[in-house]
């Protein structure tokens, strides 16, 4: 899968060419977030042909302000994000001409500028007062020029904690969509009724390490109990909610995946999923990650050599190493794997080493 971003946020130029599993390694604030957020982008669109009520654009790219999207908020530039693979094509472009523009695949997407975005209406973004959405059925006619669907999932569990959290321990809170999991995990319950195998590991690896198991109720709700005793839920590590938050988005990835035939065209952009994680749980992210690997794209950021070295053990995984530039920009550059082997050259040591030291180990900087 080919990648190229330009004049997004901190990425003024970018080119990457990424495997089935690719893993972003660098410094925090280096900008790898900033790669997911792009590729999100480019395929946001795409979620209409399949669901209605949809994930609102500015929880993807944090911000509400269409011009915070561009490089040193400089709007004569254009933002332009392209995807390209064997099976499908997505060229976003972002830019303003006479007001706010978007083509998608060279088509115009028929935006329109309001006071305040009608209800009806999805709201995309804002500037100098004015709000920017488009009605549904422009949607539907701009889908119908695309040709094959693409589906993309950010799943972070940090942007959507409290979301995430909520809708674990309280049930479902939107139904849509029933088979794939929300990036704000709203629809939580809902998908995870179908991902029983997630909630079997989770438990059988918290009932190895002490005596806590996972229960999934039939109202969507999940209960933890510890020595039989149900526990509160502000009791329970963040650890157990971000693992059944990664592995059911997985999963449910690869179950939406077979079921409408999206193999080679579903993306699952992983960001930060080991954080504050229980090293023990390290082998089932692993796990479904390998599998869901099998049917689609799944790209991760990370800041933790443990992740890195047991997904290298398992999988033909594609390194890159974002970091920042004399400019301050994000640049990005693939790691050679037979470099790294030559100088035994572990993920821990790259992520010590300075930037220099490390480019000397890439393929070539992009």
């Amino acid at each position: 899968m080919e990648v190229s971003i330009s004049h997004y946020k901190s990425i003024e130029k970018a080119q990457m060419k990424l495997g089935k599993v690719t893993v972003l390694l660098g410094s925090p604030a280096a900008g790898k977030s900033n790669v997911l957020e792009a590729i999100a982008l480019a395929t946001y669109f795409d979620r209409y042909a399949f669901y209605v009520d949809r994930e609102p654009l500015s929880r993807l790219v944090r911000t509400d302000d269409v011009s915070n999207l561009f490089t040193f908020y400089d709007l004569t530039k254009t933002i332009e994000i392209s995807i390209n693979t064997d099976k499908w094509r997505r060229s976003l472009r972002i830019y303003f001409q006479q007001g706010l523009r978007l083509k998608l695949n060279d088509t115009e997407v028929p935006i329109t500028r309001y006071a305040k975005v009608p209800i009806r209406s999805l709201y995309l973004f804002s500037y100098s007062g004015s709000e920017y959405g488009i009605v549904p059925d422009k949607v539907d006619k701009l889908l119908g020029v695309l040709g094959e669907n693409v589906i993309t999932r950010l799943y972070g569990f940090d942007r959507f904690k409290d979301d995430v959290i909520k809708s674990i321990v309280n049930g479902v809170e939107v139904e849509a969509p029933q088979n794939l999991l929300r990036e704000d995990g709203k629809n939580f319950g809902l998908v995870a009724k179908k991902q029983l195998e997630v909630i079997r590991d989770v438990s059988a690896e918290l009932a190895e390490l002490s005596r806590v198991e996972v229960k999934l109720l039939d109202d969507g709700r999940v209960v933890v109990f510890d020595n039989h005793i149900a526990m509160k839920p502000s009791a329970i590590s963040d650890s157990v909610f971000r693992i059944l938050y990664i592995l059911v988005g997985l999963s449910s990835a690869i179950f939406f995946t077979k079921l409408h035939g999206l193999e080679g065209r579903t993306v699952v952009l992983l960001e930060e999923p080991e954080g504050q994680l229980f090293p023990q749980f390290f082998n089932l992210l692993v796990k479904y990650i390998a599998k869901f690997s099998e049917v689609g794209y799944v790209v991760i950021t990370t800041h933790n050599p443990i992740l890195v070295s047991l997904l290298r053990d398992r999988l033909d995984v594609t390194l890159y190493y974002v970091y920042r530039g004399d400019g301050g920009l994000t640049e990005v550059a693939e790691l050679d794997k037979d470099k790294l082997a030559e100088e035994l050259v572990t993920s821990e040591d790259i992520l010590f080493m300075k930037p220099r030291e490390v480019l000397r180990l890439c393929r070539r900087a992009l």
